[in-house]
């Protein structure tokens, strides 16, 4: 998904909702994916993507299942430690 933000930027947190309770939540999955699209690298971490929009690493790590569970994006867990995404 390509974004007209530069590599790096912090990215809005665009309120969408939640697709199984139509509770709010933000940032919404298309603004997650942008965020992975234009990484500096081709894989990021959960902290990575917490950071880019400020909120914890624990709810970036929720959205980041639910979206690997819709198979929408990829992961591995290094270590027992670390988990990287991609598309």
């Amino acid at each position: 998904m390509p974004s007209n933000s530069p590599r790096g930027s912090r990215q809005s947190e665009t309120i969408g909702h939640d697709s199984e309770s139509n509770a709010p939540c933000f940032p919404t999955d298309d603004a997650i994916l942008s965020a992975i699209h234009t990484a500096p690298m081709p894989v990021v971490n959960t902290r990575y993507l917490a950071t880019q929009f400020d909120i914890s690493s624990d709810r970036m790590a929720d959205r980041l299942h639910r979206l690997r569970e819709q198979e929408v994006v990829n992961s591995h867990e290094i270590a027992g430690r670390v988990r990287l995404w991609w598309l």
